[in-house]
């Protein structure tokens, strides 16, 4: 259990920080389209 759940929180991390990044770049993207 326990190396399991902390193989799934190091992929949870790297997946969270993937998709802030990709949502900034598209939020960032948009504004600069639309100026």
């Amino acid at each position: 259990g326990r190396v399991l759940g902390t193989m799934v929180g190091k992929r949870a991390e790297i997946v969270g920080g993937i998709v802030l990044i990709i949502v900034g770049a598209t939020i960032l993207y948009e504004h600069l389209s639309a100026a």
